[in-house]
């Protein structure tokens, strides 16, 4: 998982579910209660996986803190230039 260090590979993990998510709403047919679930466990459990994966590559959490699976209130904002800007 260390490829989440690359910007560009991290934009792809965090972009193709969510686009696999809308193809399979529009075309395939997912019903909505499937889709709300995919969103709900796309922002909360793969996300914050994501996220935390890029922040220990890139040496700015440590492990202890790594394996916190509890999103903190301003989390993201605290991190948002590593986290999208910096590569």
């Amino acid at each position: 998982m260390k490829i989440v260090k690359n910007i560009w590979v991290y934009y792809m993990l965090i972009l193709f579910p969510l686009a696999g998510l809308f193809i399979g709403l529009k075309y395939l047919g997912m019903n909505s209660i499937l889709f709300a679930v995919g969103i709900i466990l796309y922002a909360t459990v793969y996300r914050s996986f994501i996220d935390r994966k890029r922040l220990y590559y890139k040496n700015i959490l440590p492990e202890k803190e790594n394996y916190n699976r509890v999103i903190p209130a301003g989390f993201y904002a605290r991190y948002f230039k590593e986290l999208y800007l910096k590569p």
